[in-house]
Order: C-alpha cells, then sequence, then structure tokens
C-alpha cells in the first residue's frame, strides 16, 4: 500500500482514544509523516498512541524551552500527531474547559502561527468546540456517537472483505458529513468525506467501485480541508487521488459532458483535480438560437402547471408585502433590486415601478385574485414583470385555526404570487419561461430560503420553470433541456429578454421514480459536479432521459384534493443518497412508504422532552417531507428502557388549535409542528431510554411510525 493510500484508510475513526472522544483516528501505517519512511504495513493501536504521546512531550519540551525553531520542525514533520492532538484538546475542551486545556492550545497556536503563517486553524477549530451552546454541544456529541459507530462498522467491512456494505456506509458517511456540516464542525464533516470517498475509491473494492463519485467526494475534502485552513496530508492525498481518477479516465468530463471520447477530453479539457467540466461540444446538423423573447402576463392560477407550492388557493401563506399605516413601503424580499410598494391609502397599494419618487402603478385591492403588471429594472435591464395578488378576509383559516387577515387601519397584508412569463417561438416551438422565483430574472438558478413550516437548518428552494411546446405542464428551468428531440444548452440572456440555446451532445442515461404510497405532483433531482445546473422532473414515473452523472433529490411537492381543499407538503432530498447515471442505463429513484418520524429528544431530569420543530416525516428514500399544510403530524410518543421490548402508554404530541397559541410569540411557526412535548417518566433506568414516535392515520401519509431511538 502507498503511502498516500495509507493515509486515506487512516482517516477512518474506529477506535477512539481513551482519554478523549474521537477525532477521526484508527490504527494508521508507519509513513513519512510520522518520520518512519519507506514500505511499511499497517501499524498497531498501541504502536500510534505511542508515536502521538512521544510528539506531545516532545513538543511540549520545545514549548517549555520556547523551542521556537524545535516547534516549528516538528508541527511540519509530524503533522498528523499534532492535527489529533489538537482535535483531541478541543474535543476535551467542549466536554469541561479546564486551565491546563486551554494553555495546551495556547502553545500549539503560538509554534503553529510560525510553521504555518496563513493559517488560522489552531484558533478556528478551537473557538468553535469552546463557544457552542449547551445544546449545541449535546446534539454534535450525540452525532459523534452514531458516527463513531459507523466508523467501526467501516473499518471492519474493509478488514473482512465485504464489500457489498460499502455502498450502505457511503450513503451514512454522506448524511453524517452533510450533518455535521449544518452544524459548523468542518473538521468531522472533511472526514466523513473522506470515508465515502474510500467506500467508492476501486483502491479499497474490488467490485462496485464508483470513481466518479469518488472524485467528487474527494473534492468534498479538500473544500472542507481549506475552510478549516487545514492543508495537511489528508489534503494532499485527495488533490493527488483527484488527479489520478482523471487521468484513469473518470472524473470531470469522462463519458458525459465533453464528447463522446470520455478519458482523452478528461485529460486535455480541464485542469487536473479543479472539477472543472468542459462545455459541451456541438453536435453536427444543430445550429445555435438566439433570440428575443416577449412578454405575457398569466393571471390565471389554474392555467398552467408549474412546480411551486404556493400556485394554489391557500393565499394565507403566500409570500406578503406587510404595511402599517399610510406611507409605510416594503419590496419584494426576493428580488434584489425590487422596486418598492407603498400603501397609500387605507385600501390603496402602489408600485414605484421606475423607482423615480413617483408610485404611479396602482394595485388593484378587491376581493379575490388580481393581476398587476409593472416594469422593473435590475442590473441596468428593464423589463416588464407581474404578480398576482389578493387581501386576506376576517374568516380565513391558518392550519385549521379562524383567523382575521382583514386588512385594518394599523396593519395591512397583500398576499401575491408570480405571474410573469416570456415567450418565444423557436423553429415553431412556443418557448414559455416562468419567473416563479420572483427574483425579477426569466430563468435563472434556484434560490432557497427558510420559510415557516420547516425544521431547523432546512430550506426550500424556489425555482423557475418552462414550457416547451403546446402543454399545460412545466418542467423545472435546466441547464439542460431537450428541444424537438435536440440537446441544447439553455442560457437566460438580459435578465430573461433574449434566449440563447447552445446545441450539446453528451452521453445519456435515464432516471426513473419509484413511488410507494402517496404519488407525488413534483419530483425533481438536480445535477452535480459536471451536470450542475441540470434539473428535471421525475413525477409522472416513465423514464426520463439526462445528461450521464451524479444527481440528487432536489425538491418536490405531495398534494391531495384541490385548491382551498388541498393538504400538502414540500418535499426536500437528503445529500446522503447519490442517483449515478450511466450511459444507456437507467436509475430508479425509490421514494414514500413506509414513512417515519425523525426526531430529537432528551431528557433533563426525570423529564423527557420531545421538541415539536424537530419532528419531520421522511421516506424510504431518505426523502424528507415538510411545510406540511393541513395535516400537520400528531405522533403518539412512547418510551421504554433500552434494550427491552415493551413500551410505555403512549402519550399524544398536540397542535395549535386556537388563535390564543397562534397569537403567541412563534405561534405561527408552532402551527407548522406538533407542540413540544415534556413528560416526566419517573426514576430512569440506569441502561437509558429509547424513544419512539407513530401516528397511525395522518391525512396525507397514512401511517407514521419511527424506530426506537436512543
Amino acid at each position: 500500500m502507498s503511502h498516500l493510500a495509507a493515509l486515506a484508510i487512516a482517516a477512518l475513526a474506529a477506535l477512539p482514544a481513551a482519554s478523549a472522544p474521537s477525532t477521526g483516528r484508527v490504527p494508521t501505517v508507519q509513513d513519512e509523516a510520522g518520520g518512519q519512511g519507506g514500505e511499511a504495513g499497517p501499524e498497531t493501536l498501541a504502536s500510534r498512541d505511542e508515536r502521538q504521546k512521544a510528539f506531545r512531550e516532545a513538543y511540549s519540551q520545545a514549548y517549555r524551552l520556547k523551542a521556537f525553531d524545535e516547534m516549528t520542525r516538528l508541527l511540519k514533520k509530524q503533522v498528523n500527531e499534532a492535527v489529533y492532538e489538537i482535535m483531541d484538546i478541543c474535543i476535551a475542551i467542549e466536554r469541561e474547559e479546564r486551565p491546563e486545556l486551554t494553555e495546551q492550545i495556547y502553545a500549539f497556536e503560538e509554534g503553529w502561527r510560525k510553521a504555518y503563517p496563513e493559517s488560522n486553524f489552531v484558533m478556528g477549530v478551537y473557538e468553535y468546540y469552546s463557544l457552542q451552546a449547551s445544546h449545541q454541544k449535546r446534539e454534535r456529541q450525540r452525532l459523534q456517537k452514531f458516527y463513531d459507530r459507523a466508523n467501526n462498522e467501516l473499518l471492519d467491512t474493509l478488514a473482512s472483505g465485504e464489500e457489498e456494505k460499502l455502498g450502505q456506509l457511503a450513503a451514512e458517511f454522506e448524511g453524517y458529513a452533510d450533518s455535521f456540516a449544518q452544524i459548523g464542525d468542518r473538521y468531522h464533516a472533511s472526514m466523513a468525506w473522506n470515508n465515502v470517498a474510500i467506500c467508492y475509491d476501486d483502491r479499497y473494492r474490488e467490485e462496485g467501485a464508483d470513481l466518479d463519485r469518488a472524485y467528487e467526494a474527494y473534492g468534498e475534502v479538500i473544500r472542507f480541508r481549506e475552510l478549516l485552513e487545514l492543508k495537511d496530508d489528508y489534503h494532499a492525498f485527495a488533490v493527488a487521488r483527484r488527479r489520478e481518477i482523471v487521468e484513469e479516465g473518470y472524473g470531470p468530463g469522462a463519458g458525459s459532458l465533453g464528447g463522446d471520447d470520455g478519458a482523452g477530453e478528461a485529460a486535455g479539457g480541464a485542469a487536473a483535480g479543479t472539477g472543472e467540466a468542459k462545455e459541451p461540444a456541438e453536435p453536427a446538423g444543430a445550429a445555435p438560437v438566439v433570440g428575443p423573447m416577449e412578454f405575457e402576463a398569466v393571471d390565471d392560477l389554474d392555467r398552467f402547471e408549474r412546480p411551486s407550492y404556493d400556485l394554489d388557493g391557500y393565499y394565507e401563506i403566500w409570500p406578503v408585502l406587510y404595511f402599517t399605516g399610510r406611507g409605510t413601503q416594503a419590496t419584494i424580499h426576493y428580488m434584489d433590486e425590487s422596486p418598492p410598494f407603498q400603501r397609500t391609502g387605507d385600501s390603496a397599494i402602489a408600485v414605484d415601478s421606475d423607482r423615480d419618487g413617483e408610485f404611479e402603478t396602482k394595485v388593484p385591492i378587491k376581493g379575490g385574485e388580481v393581476l398587476t403588471e409593472m416594469e422593473i429594472e435590475i442590473g441596468g435591464v428593464k423589463r416588464p414583470w407581474a404578480i398576482v395578488s389578493r387581501i386576506g378576509t376576517d374568516q380565513d383559516f391558518y392550519q385549521g385555526v379562524q383567523v382575521n387577515m382583514q386588512p385594518q387601519l394599523e396593519s395591512f397584508s397583500l398576499s401575491y404570487v408570480p405571474a410573469a412569463s416570456m415567450v418565444m417561438d423557436v423553429g415553431g416551438t412556443p418557448v414559455r419561461i416562468f419567473d416563479d422565483n420572483l427574483d425579477g430574472l426569466y430563468g435563472s438558478e434556484p434560490r432557497s430560503w427558510q420559510y415557516l413550516g420547516l425544521a431547523e437548518g432546512s430550506a426550500q428552494p424556489e425555482l423557475d420553470s418552462v414550457i416547451i411546446g403546446t402543454g399545460k405542464r412545466a418542467v423545472p428551468w435546466s441547464k439542460y433541456q431537450q428541444l424537438d428531440g435536440t440537446w441544447y444548452e439553455w442560457e437566460s440572456l438580459d435578465a430573461g429578454t433574449r434566449l440563447n440555446l447552445k446545441p450539446a451532445r453528451f452521453k445519456t442515461g435515464s432516471l426513473k421514480l419509484s413511488v410507494k404510497g402517496s404519488k407525488p405532483d413534483w419530483l425533481i433531482v438536480c445535477g452535480t459536479d459536471r451536470v450542475a445546473g441540470a434539473y428535471f422532473d421525475l413525477a409522472d414515473g416513465k423514464e426520463v432521459e439526462v445528461p450521464v452523472g451524479t444527481y440528487e433529490l432536489y425538491y418536490g411537492e405531495l398534494r391531495k384534493g384541490k385548491r382551498r381543499q388541498q393538504v400538502k407538503a414540500v418535499i426536500l432530498g437528503s445529500k446522503a443518497t447519490k442517483y449515478n447515471v450511466k450511459a444507456d442505463e437507467t436509475t430508479t429513484v425509490t421514494i414514500g412508504a413506509p414513512y417515519a418520524f425523525q426526531f430529537d429528544w432528551n431528557l433533563t431530569g426525570s423529564v423527557l422532552e420531545v421538541p415539536g420543530r424537530s419532528v419531520v416525516v421522511v421516506g424510504n428514500g431518505g426523502e424528507r417531507y415538510e411545510r406540511i399544510w393541513n395535516a400537520v403530524p400528531r405522533p403518539e410518543v412512547s418510551w421504554r428502557k433500552a434494550g427491552t421490548k415493551r413500551g410505555s402508554k403512549p402519550e399524544d404530541m398536540q397542535v395549535v388549535l386556537d388563535q390564543d397559541v397562534l397569537f403567541q410569540p412563534g405561534g405561527w411557526q408552532k402551527s407548522w409542528h406538533p407542540l413540544d412535548l415534556a413528560l416526566d417518566i419517573g426514576n430512569v433506568p440506569d441502561e437509558g431510554i429509547e424513544v419512539q414516535l407513530v401516528e397511525k392515520k395522518n391525512k396525507l401519509f397514512g401511517k407514521i411510525e419511527s424506530a426506537w431511538r436512543d
């Protein structure tokens, strides 16, 4: 095994140090970084600990003597041992900050600054682990516990040669990487991505390797290592291995975007290890198309089917322009350069489209949905634009609770949705582009927002869409789309007033949706790496031709009923699940039942607490169902002594049922989730407890049942 390959195996955290939680280590191999050099086999855990102990003692002595040259030499020669030691200290500080530990960190910081003047690694990780709130520390430690178990399983799998387990482990580690990233733990995010790469790399498995995914995973190792300002041996290995993967004909440009000669173009088309895909080659017989587009407002929400959670009759949860008294102003928060809207009277709203101080465009204020057309200017480009808006009544309903949303003298809410499109004829085929993400640009990249009804840390994307042909159903705006059987790269010019279609050539495969349970109205995947910017809807269950590459589940909608009788939810993807599309092959995307609950719980003394906002419905493909409207889950909570089979009598989680709760601080958010549960369980077993959530019949999902969670 080479020195660099050995370092990849060393990233697995199978055996934590006795003095602290795991920091990403297993029995490593002797290597040049450790001062051993030459060819060597795996060293024992004892010898690894001996090396770290020897480093610790040598560095401490050099620090006491203020021998800065020796400190610098040790940090450069034994960077692995230095990083392990720093991380052990930081995680010990996370559990209990003691003066002697802080002194050790400052000792490393002083030497690190001299060895690596441009790196803030030491103080960066120290501040992260020491400054977390107590609940954040508990969450990180809980995640670390599950992560360490997976590391143990990965090391056992590599030792036993049970390669069939590596695919599932790769998906688990992608989930851990994403979770660590969300809570700011970049070190463990990078280690988790390194584990993903090992699961896919053909250096560590004989069958089922996927070097394209390994390439992407090593790229994430590099990204998070650089965010840490830590260009150590793991960073160097990831860079080197990506170069090798490209040379082997995989990675950017290989067998996908960049033409049919795959490996040759990968080596010559993109800088090794940069991850930059070549532009698609132009097929013979097809010509680029560039042309102007014309504006057309869409005043009827039912005229077209578009992938947008808000495009239905539930104006109570549309985006809102909020005003207080006369003269107050509001803007479209989705738009970087929104024209101002002003309340010009008790029942009057107007828009200053050209920002000259004159509010010349009146917004109709009356019952029902009304159209307002205007001209906007973003980036110096003027173009027409439109919204559909309406006001509330004194008998509206919000998550089943009756509320008064009628305009008042002291407050005025104007609900609105997008109503703007641009149209063009391309060789006899009509093309219509909608600005459904409300950024004022026709044909732009999705933007994500943290709405009411989302779990903490979640964000919902808003997408532009396009109709190609005379049909009613749109598809998501995508960098790559077919028109009359030819693939084009689509580009919106001058804020969407012109369209550029450049013929493209690449190998294709197919994606197909398999659903158990309720069928989604929309199920959109997005491309990653070399197919980034590609979006495709799979909801009709037919095979969908797509460029070869790796895709993730991105956005979807699940609905039952019509207009004002609907129950609905947003579907959000999990980065833990990737779909690799190969040339001329079909990859299946599986979602739906059985549905389960994902949730957090903790014990405060003898009180079991389940935060309502942490309760999320998940499907068997790892997808998350959030912003559940008119079908908020009401699970029963049971607990049991860890390792036993019989649970306690279930306790219902309640939901918001009246205005008293709705109008309390945070009440609107609470109405989207079960209310927090606090249950005194009496004597807590020494073995600990496990918790389960079950809802027997939800209006949108049917039965939802979690596993028992410790």
